[in-house]
C-alpha cells in the first residue's frame, strides 16, 4: 500500500457567530469547522491534525511560559 498525505491548517481566533462554509460545488463543500471544545480526543482526527494540535500547545505553553 502507497499514499500521501498534504495537509494545511490554520490557527485562527474567531469572533462572534457561527462560522460558516460559503464555497458551493468546490473543493471545501463537505468542511466543517469543528470547536477544539467539541474534540474530546484525538482519535477522531487524523495523525497529521493530531499532531498539529499538540504542536499548538506546547507552542502555546512556550509562549505562557515566557510572559
Amino acid at each position: 500500500m502507497s499514499g500521501s498525505l498534504t495537509a494545511l491548517f490554520y490557527a485562527v481566533a474567531l469572533k462572534g457567530g457561527a462560522p460558516t462554509v460559503t464555497e458551493t460545488d468546490g473543493s471545501t463543500e463537505a468542511a466543517v469547522w469543528v470547536s477544539l471544545a467539541d474534540l474530546q480526543d484525538d482519535t477522531v482526527l487524523s495523525p497529521a491534525a493530531a499532531d498539529a494540535l499538540r504542536l499548538l500547545d506546547r507552542a502555546k505553553a512556550s509562549v505562557t511560559a515566557t510572559r
